[in-house]
């Protein structure tokens, strides 16, 4: 059994030496010292979690996608976190101390050559920088060919209504033949099919969910132009 140190005062009183605090880790008591490494060691895991979930989809895109989980470590237990998320915190970095992070990424465990390094470094700089407002899109249907300009008035509304019907009116000012929303078969949108009863600017996002700043679209309609319409 263990017993408290005890100081006896000059008044007779006692004085006794403040009772240890314990903490609890995995429902288990242990010391403050331990509580407390444990409870940062869980919040640099998290902060890596959350880094992770947010540079995942940049690195997919550039097809780096299994070192994220290392590079998002090596910013969480390198940087202070002074960022709104992980990929301005990369951006932080590189405009801070680009020697220190190209040293970084080199470095094991993430081991990263100096082609990826340089094609990571462009598309995080990219990805930081603030996103456009607005979209150009070059519009091609037939013979016809467009270039719409597309702010968040027009954003907000369905591909169909915001650059479709556009460019099939200025088609049918051309054409034979008029034709209408009813008589388009496809839409593509640099050379992806799209839904184009979805909103633009959904439809208009890149992988990482950033408005592009210029695409292609292709309007192919049921009929060949210049044919009678069924």
């Amino acid at each position: 059994m263990s017993s408290a140190h005890v100081v006896l005062r000059g008044d007779g009183g006692e004085d006794r030496a403040p009772q240890k605090d314990f903490g609890i880790v995995s429902e288990q008591r242990t010391s403050n010292l331990a509580a407390t490494r444990s409870y940062y060691e869980t919040a640099a895991e998290s902060a890596t979690k959350q880094a992770t979930t947010e540079l995942q989809s940049l690195f997919d895109s550039i097809q780096l996608g299994d070192y994220c989980a290392r590079v998002a470590a090596a910013l969480c237990s390198t940087r202070h976190k002074t960022w709104p998320n992980a990929i301005q915190g990369l951006n932080q970095w590189i405009q801070e101390d680009r020697t220190s992070f190209t040293s970084r990424m080199q470095d094991t465990p993430i081991r990263l050559n100096l082609q990826s390094i340089s094609s990571l470094t462009a598309t995080i700089i990219k990805a930081a920088a603030t996103p456009p407002t607005k979209c150009i899109a070059r519009v091609h249907c037939g013979e016809t060919n467009l270039k719409v300009t597309l702010t968040p008035k027009f954003l907000v509304k369905t591909l169909a209504e915001a650059m479709v019907s556009p460019c099939l009116k200025a088609y049918n000012k051309r054409a034979e033949h008029v034709v209408s929303l009813n008589d388009v078969e496809r839409v593509e949108i640099d050379g992806k099919h799209v839904n184009m009863l979805q909103e633009a600017a959904v439809l208009l996002q890149d992988t990482m969910g950033r408005l592009r700043d210029e695409v292609l679209v292709r309007i192919m309609l049921r009929t060949m132009p210049g044919t009678p319409l069924a």
